[in-house]
């Protein structure tokens, strides 16, 4: 038999759990309820905190000899639906571990810290995020998204054909990717550890970038132009962003305007924008900044075939790799 809590009046609301699972869905409705398929009325604490906030808290009796001995207690999976309808404002999720799948609703923050656990957002529009995942995964699917605060140890981030805005990502051993930075987005903050980023960007205008990477263990490409900067959150512009890699690489892909689309297949847009400029290798040439640099130089005969192989040398090519480099962008001795 499932417990039903009414919500009708409340705009914030915070649901925790220290030792259970939770499996929690986040809906849109005509009503505002919290839905529990199982039957826990002795394992649940919920009372109103303020005149627009409700806390809800899964409880477990502590007091066992077991527990206190060996200091650990057998956990359960519960099934639950927070049913919100459009005047919500704020969801505070705190768990141990459980999996959160948010569907169709509008809001103007969502804090969310899990343990252990997936986190998957769809058809939503979400003014401030913040999520902390220890062991995880974060999907992000045909949402608008205006500011971001994404912290994952380990998991993978993904943004798909979805309205980004700011985001400030710290990742420690995963990868991230986002395929629909639309062009005027504002600032993309990204501390990576361990693992690849990938960034597709509406549009090939240039990007102010701050970077720091680990020489030899880190590495940015990109098919568009990048002006480096000190610091890119001084900057009074849009299309910015920071990088910190330690070990990883970092791909940065512009693609044009009429390419672009976050309604319909965005990779399949990318094959076909290929496909159409196959003869024009600098369209999907990502390349380091250095590489560029060396090609400029070696392109606007300032410098000789002969030293473009030494300067490439500098940067880990050997004499085979280096002429190859260049043959495959019609530079021949």
């Amino acid at each position: 038999m499932s417990k039903i809590i009414d919500l009708e009046g409340f705009k914030k609301i915070s649901i925790n759990s220290k030792y259970d699972e939770i499996k929690l869905k986040i809906l849109k409705s005509s009503k505002t309820y919290f839905e529990l398929e199982e039957d826990i009325d002795a394992d649940l604490f919920h009372e109103k905190e303020s005149e627009d906030s409700y806390f809800i808290k899964f409880t477990r009796d502590n007091d066992s000899f077991l527990n206190k001995f060996f200091g650990f207690m057998s956990n359960e999976t519960f099934h639950a639906t927070l049913h919100l309808s459009e005047n919500f404002e704020e969801v505070k999720i705190n768990f141990t571990q459980g999996d959160i799948f948010l569907e169709g609703i509008e809001l103007n923050s969502f804090d969310n810290k899990i343990i252990t656990g997936n986190t998957s957002i769809k058809n939503c529009k979400i003014k401030n995020n913040r999520t902390k995942l220890i062991t995880g995964n974060f999907y992000v699917d045909n949402s608008d998204m205006i500011n971001e605060e994404i912290s994952v140890t380990t998991g993978n981030i993904k943004y798909r054909d979805s309205k980004i805005h700011n985001i400030d990502c710290h990742l420690i051993t995963g990868n991230l990717k986002i395929d629909s930075l639309n062009s005027n987005f504002d600032l993309i903050k990204l501390k990576l550890i361990t693992g690849d980023a990938n960034l597709s960007i509406c549009g090939k205008d240039p990007i102010y970038i701050t970077k720091k990477l680990t020489p030899y263990s880190a590495t940015l490409k990109s098919n568009i132009d990048l002006i480096e900067k000190d610091d890119v959150e001084m900057l009074n512009e849009n299309r910015k962003i920071s990088v910190k890699a330690i070990t990883g690489n970092v791909k940065i892909k512009g693609i044009d305007q009429e390419q672009y689309s976050t309604q319909k297949g965005f990779e399949e847009k990318e094959v076909e924008n290929v496909q159409k400029n196959e003869n024009n290798i600098n369209s999907e040439d990502f390349l380091t900044q250095e590489e560029k640099k060396i090609l400029d130089l070696v392109k606007n005969k300032k410098i000789s075939y002969d030293f473009a192989i030494e300067l490439l040398s500098e940067i880990e090519y050997d004499k085979e790799q280096a002429e190859k480099f260049l043959d495959d962008r019609g530079i021949s001795k």
